[in-house]
């Protein structure tokens, strides 16, 4: 078919319906001229690609002699000749072997590309000619480049800039054979397939494979024949026999082996004995005292010999304390029995009363004190109830004297919280023996708790002398059973001998108490319908002085024991995960509290008033009961001050009671609902804000916390040390003036701030003189918490502060026991190498670290 041709350029145009020519603008059907024809340029050479200028030939320079008379005696200058284009530098000619100027012109403007990068020369390009691979610099990208092959024909190509995206050039106009020709392409182009579909077809051709093959793979064989019993030969059987009993040589060859290449426990105890050994023979302040701690050792190991070598040793060195051997005796008779070993148990039993029933045990001293304890409670285990009474009624000392009270309630502690850590537990508050009425009573039954004798236990309970020694005794137990996580046990174990106390409201407190040991939510709550059945008690206010003058003894305050009770409820429910119930129940106990004497701040003024101005409350007594005989003011003024000494005493002591039921629930988790219930409270909160007292709340949150505690947290129970030396001690009662000492001295060390906490011990020595044995508790108590938190060698370093070298030796005690209990007894004997302790001094401290790990390599403490 004929294209249709333009009839001014003579061009085929492929658009039958063009009207005008794409290439001139003229009009196809001749009514136009061309629009765009070219004009005539002037010096068309000049214009052309290959045309170059041709230089002019050089001047002839004239002749020395011609020169003068031609130019009329001057030089004549010779002027270049005007090109074509009438512009001097000479005229344009034009290389007919290149006539688009591709190796002239082109070649001279292009950019040489090079063959192997360079500096400045790092942009790669690709001659579309040869396929020449150069490189040029970036700033050539989009301009002339010349090709790096000599050879190639047309070296000359515009550099490409990569980075630049090529627009797909569409014609505007298309021809009817080119639509055509692309259809007929697409046309014979291959189809795309889906993926989509032919990963579905593959996927169930997979899964039709699978379960056509799977079944044959997982199909059981036939092995009825092989089930069926065949006769071995003698000779297989032997080979059987040998192979086995080669097994397991190999398997004890390889245990021993691993056995010997990592110590266990029981040998680093070896190894800390024999070093104990070397120093019990150097001098020493109680070589006795070495001895038994080595003999207690080899015994906890099961090496009866080596450990009577070291008992008979005891004898050698002091045969007056040969009652010392009763100790590791009585630990003994506890292993015993709970391994089941009736004959070892029977044996410790007869060396422990050969030793009781002689000569050598002395009448006081707290190590005296400790072996009646440890016997009592082995006699009661063996039905010996009433010897075990009369054994400790030779111990017994009159309570209200102060230095004998602070003997007895720190010894039962210190003997109690010996037999947690003997079975690697957390013993009670310390402070918080001041509630038991009868310590040693208390002490007996808190060990055969510990022990699970829950039968023997409520046995000895029943002994004591009044339902409140009953009572105390009974919340020990359950306190030691929840310990030992024999909650559960000891409460159904126990529960007629909390239903048959006589006294209804101690009744309830040890049921609570129970109840919370054993998590019984439903006991619990049987608590409170109790406590809620039971009258508001009524505040007792300050008498007048019309009554204080009258000589009427108060009676026993009846609502303690409901205040009791209602503060052991409230930490049921906080053992049992409902702390927003013990809010309400906790202030029915402070309500109890305040029935039970008047206001403590009132009566602390008026003792004090009768001692400093004793002239004009007599004037006041004489203008209240109208009486102006000398004589009979007199007798007044002595029953006032008789009356008014009495009931300051109840006030202090109900007060530290309040304070002390206050620290156990803090002790025991309760911190947010004492703060809580402190705040809500502005009478409560004034009463125990008194004195620095009321730092024992402090301490016991902070033992409980544990390293995460933050002493800001109880700002409002915290007498801070200025305070503390202000504060008088209170002028009456019989725990309150020693729960004052141990609040000064104790909420100053707690207070301390974490790398000070070492110097907290100088606290204890130097602050007062009282209460001597239950600061020794409070020593011990900071050791403890100071070596379970990081890092753990400055309570360390605390200890070494001591004066008293009686407290240096239990606190190394307890020392040593907290750091094996945290795997840290190499860090220990690090330390203890590069300072200078005693003898005696290293040997309390290895005996707490060997305590341990013979704890540790014995196993877990065997519950009943």
């Amino acid at each position: 078919m004929a294209l249709p041709t333009c009839p001014s350029c003579g061009q085929s145009v492929l658009d039958d319906d063009a009207v005008d020519c794409p290439f001139c603008g003229a009009a196809m059907d001749g009514s136009r001229g061309a629009r765009n024809t070219p004009q005539p340029q002037k010096n068309p050479a000049a214009h052309r690609p290959g045309a170059r200028r041709q230089p002019d030939p050089p001047a002839v320079k004239p002749s020395a002699g011609g020169g003068g008379a031609a130019g009329g005696g001057g030089s004549s200058v010779s002027k270049p000749s005007g090109g074509t284009g009438g512009k001097p530098g000479g005229r344009m000619v034009v290389d007919e072997d290149d006539p688009f100027g591709i190796g002239a012109g082109g070649a001279s403007q292009a950019v040489s590309a090079s063959l192997k990068p360079e500096k400045g020369r790092l942009q790669k390009v690709v001659c579309p000619m040869c396929e020449q691979v150069g490189f040029i610099p970036k700033a050539a990208l989009g301009k002339s480049v010349k090709c790096a092959n000599p050879k190639c024909m047309v070296p000359v190509f515009t550099a490409e800039d990569p980075a630049e995206q090529k627009s797909e050039r569409r014609p505007t106009r298309l021809a009817d054979e080119a639509e055509a020709i692309r259809r007929a392409a697409e046309a014979s182009a291959p189809r795309k397939r889906n993926p989509l579909l032919i990963y579905g077809v593959a996927g169930v051709v997979l899964l039709g494979l699978t379960a056509v093959v799977l079944p044959l793979l997982t199909k059981k064989p036939d092995d009825s024949g092989l089930q069926a019993p065949k006769d071995l030969s003698a000779f297989e059987q032997l080979a059987a026999e040998e192979e086995a009993a080669a097994r397991a040589k190999a398997e004890a060859e390889a245990a021993a082996a691993a056995r010997s290449a990592e110590p266990g426990p029981a040998v680093a105890v070896e190894e800390q004995l024999k070093r104990m050994i070397v120093l019990a023979r150097q001098e020493l302040r109680d070589k006795p005292m070495a001895r038994r701690m080595t003999g207690d050792l080899w015994l906890r190991l099961g090496n009866a010999k080596e450990a009577a070598t070291e008992l008979n040793q005891l004898l050698v060195v002091d045969r007056s304390r040969s009652f010392y051997r009763v100790l590791p005796q009585s630990s003994q008779y506890w292993r015993a029995r709970a391994a089941g070993n009736a004959a070892l148990a029977k044996q410790a039993f007869a060396a422990c009363e050969a030793e009781i029933s002689g000569k050598t045990l002395p009448r006081s001293g707290r190590v005296a004190v400790d072996v009646c304890l440890a016997f009592a409670a082995m006699l009661v285990q063996e039905g010996r109830l009433a010897d075990a009474q009369q054994l400790l009624v030779t111990r017994q000392l009159d309570r209200t004297i102060p230095d004998n009270l602070d003997s007895m309630v720190s010894s039962a502690w210190l003997h109690v919280a010996g037999q947690y850590r003997d079975l690697g537990l957390v013993p009670p508050f310390a402070a918080e023996s001041y509630l038991w009425s009868d310590p040693l009573h208390v002490a007996v039954a808190a060990q055969l708790g510990l022990q699970g004798s829950w039968a023997e236990a409520a046995s000895w309970c029943a002994a004591a002398a009044d339902a409140r020694g009953v009572s105390d005794a009974l919340v020990a137990v359950a306190d030691a059973a929840r310990a030992r996580g024999a909650g559960a046990a000891a409460a159904a174990a126990l529960r007629g001998a909390a239903e048959a106390i006589s006294v209804p409201a101690l009744a309830v407190r040890v049921q609570a108490a129970l109840a919370g040991a054993a998590g019984d939510a439903a006991g619990v709550d049987a608590c409170v319908q109790k406590l809620s059945g039971e009258p508001a008690a009524v505040r007792l206010d300050m008498p007048g002085l019309n009554e204080l003058v009258q000589r009427n003894p108060s009676s026993a305050a009846a609502a303690l024991p409901w205040a009791m009770a209602a503060a052991e409820t409230a930490r049921g429910l906080i053992l049992t995960k409902r702390t927003a119930e013990a809010g309400p129940v906790l202030q029915r106990s402070a309500e109890f509290l305040a029935a039970a004497a008047p206001p403590t701040a009132a009566l602390r003024l008026l003792v004090r008033r009768a001692e400093q101005d004793k002239a004009g409350l007599k004037q006041e007594v004489s203008e209240a009961v109208r009486e102006k005989n000398e004589q009979r003011l007199d007798a007044l003024m002595r029953n006032l001050e008789a009356r008014g000494r009495q009931l300051a005493a109840g006030a202090e002591d109900r007060r530290t009671v309040q304070i002390l039921l206050l620290s156990r629930l803090a002790f025991d988790g309760g911190s947010d609902v004492v703060l809580a219930h402190l705040q809500s409270s502005a009478d409560v909160l004034s009463e125990v804000q008194l004195d620095a007292t009321c730092n024992l709340i402090l301490v016991a949150g902070l033992l409980s916390q544990g390293e995460a505690a933050d002493p800001s947290k109880f700002a409002m129970v915290t007498a801070v040390e200025s305070l503390a030396d202000q504060q008088l001690m209170p002028p009456a009662g019989a725990i309150a003036p020693q729960a004052w000492v141990l609040g000064v001295t104790g909420g100053v060390a707690w207070q301390s701030s974490r790398d000070l906490r070492g110097t907290a011990y100088l606290n204890f020595e130097g602050r007062s003189e009282k209460a001597v044995g239950m600061r020794l508790a409070m020593i011990c108590e900071l050791t403890r918490h100071l070596v379970q938190s990081k890092p753990a060698l400055s309570g360390l370093e605390g200890i070494l502060l001591l004066q008293n070298g009686l407290w240096r030796e239990e606190a190394w005690q307890i020392a040593g026991r907290t750091m094996a209990d945290r795997g840290l007894e190499q860090n220990l004997l690090e330390w203890v190498s590069g300072k200078k302790i005693s003898s005696l001094e290293q040997i309390c401290l290895l005996y707490g670290l060997s305590q341990g790990l013979a704890v540790r390599a014995a196993g877990p403490p065997v519950s009943r």
